[in-house]
Protein backbone atom coordinates (compact mmCIF):
# COMPACT_ATOMS: atom_id res chain seq x y z
CA UNK A 1 0.00 0.00 0.00
CA UNK A 2 2.97 2.78 0.69
CA UNK A 3 4.46 1.77 -2.72
CA UNK A 4 1.50 2.46 -4.31
CA UNK A 5 0.74 5.93 -2.55
CA UNK A 6 4.40 7.31 -3.35
CA UNK A 7 4.03 5.68 -6.86
CA UNK A 8 0.20 8.46 -6.78
CA UNK A 9 2.17 10.83 -5.14
CA UNK A 10 5.76 11.00 -7.49
CA UNK A 11 2.86 10.09 -10.64
CA UNK A 12 0.94 13.98 -9.58
CA UNK A 13 4.23 15.79 -9.10
CA UNK A 14 5.89 14.65 -12.36
CA UNK A 15 2.55 16.24 -14.25
CA UNK A 16 2.25 18.72 -11.84
CA UNK A 17 5.92 20.00 -12.73
CA UNK A 18 5.86 19.40 -16.00
CA UNK A 19 2.79 21.51 -16.59
CA UNK A 20 4.52 24.53 -15.76
CA UNK A 21 6.34 26.53 -18.03
CA UNK A 22 8.29 30.03 -18.50
CA UNK A 23 6.86 32.86 -20.82
CA UNK A 24 8.21 36.47 -21.02
CA UNK A 25 6.51 39.70 -22.37
CA UNK A 26 7.28 40.63 -25.58
CA UNK A 27 4.29 42.95 -26.05
CA UNK A 28 3.27 45.27 -29.45
CA UNK A 29 0.76 43.92 -30.68
CA UNK A 30 -0.63 46.40 -32.81
CA UNK A 31 -3.44 47.81 -31.40
CA UNK A 32 -3.40 45.87 -27.90
CA UNK A 33 0.04 46.99 -27.22
CA UNK A 34 0.02 46.88 -23.56
CA UNK A 35 -2.92 44.21 -22.83
CA UNK A 36 -1.94 41.70 -20.74
CA UNK A 37 -5.03 39.33 -22.17
CA UNK A 38 -3.54 39.53 -25.71
CA UNK A 39 -2.35 36.06 -26.47
CA UNK A 40 0.48 37.93 -29.40
CA UNK A 41 2.26 39.88 -26.49
CA UNK A 42 3.78 36.97 -25.01
CA UNK A 43 6.51 34.36 -26.18
CA UNK A 44 4.43 31.45 -26.49
CA UNK A 45 1.59 33.40 -27.86
CA UNK A 46 -0.44 32.23 -24.87
CA UNK A 47 -2.22 34.15 -21.81
CA UNK A 48 -0.40 33.15 -18.28
CA UNK A 49 -2.39 31.18 -16.25
CA UNK A 50 -2.25 29.49 -12.77
CA UNK A 51 0.55 27.34 -13.64
CA UNK A 52 2.82 30.05 -15.93
CA UNK A 53 6.06 31.41 -14.48
CA UNK A 54 6.24 34.73 -15.95
CA UNK A 55 9.26 37.12 -16.81
CA UNK A 56 8.37 40.80 -17.59
CA UNK A 57 11.93 42.07 -19.27
CA UNK A 58 13.15 46.02 -19.58
CA UNK A 59 10.97 46.76 -22.64
CA UNK A 60 12.89 49.81 -23.59
CA UNK A 61 14.73 48.71 -26.11
CA UNK A 62 12.20 46.55 -27.70
CA UNK A 63 8.70 47.10 -28.07
CA UNK A 64 8.13 49.94 -25.23
CA UNK A 65 5.33 48.62 -24.43
CA UNK A 66 5.05 47.52 -20.56
CA UNK A 67 2.50 45.21 -19.87
CA UNK A 68 -1.07 46.52 -18.33
CA UNK A 69 -4.03 44.67 -16.44
CA UNK A 70 -6.57 46.46 -17.12
CA UNK A 71 -9.85 44.41 -17.12
CA UNK A 72 -10.11 40.81 -15.56
CA UNK A 73 -8.10 38.56 -13.48
CA UNK A 74 -4.38 37.95 -14.45
CA UNK A 75 -3.40 34.67 -12.64
CA UNK A 76 -0.16 33.36 -12.90
CA UNK A 77 2.44 30.64 -10.79
CA UNK A 78 5.16 33.66 -10.50
CA UNK A 79 6.48 36.52 -11.84
CA UNK A 80 9.26 38.18 -12.19
CA UNK A 81 10.18 41.82 -12.67
CA UNK A 82 13.79 42.84 -14.60
CA UNK A 83 15.25 45.68 -13.60
CA UNK A 84 13.56 48.48 -15.46
CA UNK A 85 10.81 46.43 -16.20
CA UNK A 86 6.84 47.60 -15.00
CA UNK A 87 3.75 46.22 -14.42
Amino acid sequence: MKSLVLFFTLFFMTITGSAQQLVTWVGGTPGKTTNWHEARNWSNNKVPDQFTHVLIPDVSFSSFAEPVINSGIAEVASITLVSNAQL
